[in-house]
């Protein structure tokens, strides 16, 4: 009210009446009267008096009626005579009326414009509620107290207006860490301005207690048996309409008695589900606490609602992401209380759904091992194992199998041979997936054939034709093309048979990156286009995205950059989603070396040191040795050829340590290419040749024509002209076999052409 604009419209004529000793009408129009200092003439009741007033007067007037709702859900009072009252002081054209009060419904006719928004009280912005914790605190944080203790904090309020004012108040005592421990321990009990009355402004759960005592006295009272389920669920109830008859236990007029809690502003609207603030949910706990036969119903319908997910695992994440603490919540509760088959069913179909989802189920599977249930341990270790390797944590995924293969070697839950010989084979595939993504590709394809001889003794077919896949896939990783093309054919063929559709399209992905990687783009993009749409069928966001970065490679190859970063985008985009820290990372690798191949140094470095930044948070080697290299090879092309020396020179050691030929091989051309450029010939032939033979040896035909290409370039240079032409035409027919560009080479075959004429 002592805002400018409001000065200037109203001057002096507002009025601020608290209602909460305003028990009824009479009492209301005493307390307007009283506020505005009117005199009462004899014989005239105080009705009469104001609004003569009212209507005599010809300037703007405010009245704010502030806490409305006591006179108006006052059970004594007659609402009638309220709402009449409010609709006739409005009716005047110069009279503005405020109300604040809890829940939706003003009274009257009157178009009310509502402030906030229609689903109740806003909270705060983060950034806001961390402005107003400081100004009411007096204090000032630094930017790493506000990141890792404050904004934190006010995370677990729900940025609640009302709650950051009182815990800013407790700030000016109390360390941001002493205040978390503080809620954690006591809840709402904290939220209050010590020493002073309780209050709606001075304590949360004087304020709370105050929209029950209205809620319960109101028509629609019975609406608290829905407290227990909503103060119970951290998500609230998403989709309510649809789900809330089948998690409460009495389910009569259940829509009516949520839209009452709506209105009390107990619970707010949020995307089509009901919601409760932190502070409120946390309070309400302790007055309706839940009985275990809702227990029993939230378990029955998280469980069903798992078990009857979609196949399709994105359309599957994006229903579980609404209910994700919720689901945690109620299995954490009965996990504790008796763990059966069915929660390891439900873990199980959560850790398929994405890399964000495995934390909340990793504290479950930890929980559930705690249970020390032996029928289920196994299962749980292997699961375990599995989510652990996907998350890069390889020593905590090798201690789960070490442990797993222990129990099963010395039978101590006495499992039947068939039963054993299975699991054992499931403990040498997830070993050998540890090793392979470690670049251990020999133990990995020795435990891969371990596990393949295990499956096929069980007659398990899937399980064959799964490690098939591996096993094509370490060929292919080892530079074997031709082992892994013939192993992944025949693994496709097998997939096929029991009608597995990712492994088939598992495979053609794997196919379409051979003949990606030996420059066979043509069939290479067909596969992997192939591969794309059955995984987008599917589901599979992880798939596509390396179908997006498979496809993006080939672009770059063929100078189609604007295409690649498209493609680099799309494939970004799923590997975040589904918050893939490493195909994240060579993303930003690729995005770098496109930048790259069209000069744009200065993007191209910064993409390639994001790149290297999180290959290293990672602990991926391969990835840092390949954007050193990138980055080295950038200081080649701007001529910085001691800064390039260097780099290259690191990324070669580490690509040597890896045994990794492909990197070895790209190091040395570009060492070449700077000794070309240094007229250092005899060198730059010496490690071109180098270059070439491991070119050569792994099939590399863009590698190995670039090097006979800069090996033709020197032959020309030292006027051996029939070697260089040689060269030049053996570049020239390989960069038109593979689809690459073969202008260089020609322009060097005219020239020769023209001195020999010479």
């Amino acid at each position: 009210m002592s805002q400018i604009q409001v000065k200037e419209k109203f001057g002096n004529r507002c009025w601020f009446i608290p209602c909460e000793i305003l028990q009824d009408a009479p009492s209301l129009i005493q307390g307007i009267v009283a506020k505005m200092g009117l005199t009462m003439p004899e014989g005239k009741d105080s009705y009469t008096v104001l609004m003569q007033y009212l209507d005599g007067a010809t300037t703007k007037m405010l009245f704010v009626l502030d806490n409305f709702e006591t006179p108006w859900w006052n059970q004594n009072s007659d609402q009638r005579a309220i709402e009449n009252l409010v609709q006739q002081i409005s009716n005047i054209h110069h009279v503005s009326v405020l109300l604040t009060m809890r829940g939706a419904d003003a009274p009257g006719d009157i178009h009310w414009d509502i402030l906030g928004s229609p689903e109740g009280i806003p909270t705060l912005s983060l950034d806001a509620a961390v402005e107003a914790f400081c100004d009411v605190s007096r204090k000032i944080y630094s930017l790493e107290d506000i990141v890792q203790h404050l904004q934190p904090l006010l995370q677990e309020l729900d940025c609640m207006p009302l709650a950051v004012t009182l815990i800013a108040h407790q700030a000016q005592r109390v360390s941001l860490p002493q205040l978390m421990k503080m809620w954690m321990s006591r809840g709402t009990a904290m939220l209050k301005k010590v020493g002073a009355k309780d209050s709606r402004l001075t304590s949360i759960e004087y304020s709370i207690d105050l929209t029950l005592k209205i809620v319960l006295n109101s028509p629609g009272g019975t609406c608290v048996e829905l407290l227990p389920v909503l103060s119970y669920l951290p998500n609230g109830v998403p989709l309510w309409s649809g789900v809330l008859k089948e998690i409460v236990s009495n389910s009569n007029d259940v829509d009516m008695q949520a839209l009452s809690l709506v209105n009390s502003s107990l619970v707010y609207l949020e995307n089509d589900g009901l919601k409760m603030l932190s502070p409120i949910r946390e309070y309400l706990q302790h007055i309706y606490p839940i009985q275990p036969n809702e227990l029993d119903k939230i378990e029955k319908f998280y469980l069903d609602y798992i078990a009857n997910l979609p196949a399709h695992n994105v359309k599957a994440a994006s229903l579980v992401g609404l209910h994700m603490a919720n689901i945690s919540k109620i299995l954490h509760a009965k996990i504790e209380q008796s763990l059966g088959i069915h929660h390891f069913k439900a873990l199980e179909r959560l850790s398929e759904l994405g890399i964000k989802f495995y934390e909340p189920t990793l504290i479950l599977i930890d929980l559930a091992l705690s249970q020390q249930k032996p029928t289920l341990e196994i299962q749980l270790r292997l699961e375990k194992a599995s989510i652990l390797r996907v998350m890069g944590k390889y020593k905590d995924a090798l201690d789960q199998i070490q442990i797993t293969e222990s129990i099963i070697k010395t039978n101590q839950f006495g499992l039947l041979r068939a039963k054993t010989d299975n699991l054992l084979a499931k403990i040498l595939k997830e070993k050998g997936n540890i090793y392979s993504v470690q670049h251990e590709y020999d133990n990995a394809k020795r435990l891969f054939k371990a596990a393949q001889s295990q499956y096929e003794d069980a007659g398990d077919q899937l399980g064959v034709a799964s490690c098939t896949k591996s096993l094509g896939d370490i060929h292919q990783l080892q530079n074997e093309y031709k082992e892994a093309e013939d192993m992944l054919q025949a693994a496709k063929l097998s997939f096929e048979n029991i009608k597995d559709k990712w492994g088939v399209a598992s495979c053609m992905e794997s196919l379409g990156d051979i003949h990606r990687i030996r420059s066979e783009y043509k069939m290479g993009r067909e596969l992997l286009e192939a591969a794309r749409l059955q995984y987008e069928i599917l589901g599979d966001e992880l798939g596509l995205a390396r179908c997006f970065w498979s496809l993006a490679d080939i672009c770059q190859v063929q100078d189609q950059y604007d295409e690649a970063k498209q493609l680099l985008h799309s494939s970004t985009y799923h590997y975040e989603h589904i918050g893939d820290s490493l195909g994240v990372a060579s993303c930003m690798e690729s995005l770098g070396n496109a930048f790259k191949m069209q000069d744009q140094y200065n993007d191209a470095t910064e993409w390639l040191q994001k790149g290297r930044s999180q290959y290293e948070n990672i602990g991926d080697q391969l990835g840092i040795a390949r954007c050193i290299e990138s980055i080295g090879d950038i200081h080649r092309l701007k001529n910085e050829y001691h800064e390039a020396h260097m780099l290259l020179q690191t990324a070669k050691d580490m690509y040597e340590t890896m045994g990794n030929q492909r990197g070895i091989a790209g190091c040395l051309w570009s060492q070449g290419d700077i000794h070309h450029i240094n007229d250092n010939y005899t060198e730059a032939e010496k490690v071109f040749n180098e270059a070439k033979s491991l070119y050569e040896l792994i099939s590399d035909l863009h590698g190995l024509a670039s090097c006979m290409a800069s090996l033709g370039d020197i032959h020309l240079l030292k006027n051996d002209y029939l070697e260089a032409r040689m060269l030049l035409l053996s570049a020239v027919t390989i960069f038109e076999t593979i689809g690459g560009d073969a202008t260089w080479c020609q322009e060097r075959l005219e020239k020769i052409e023209h001195l020999v004429q010479e």
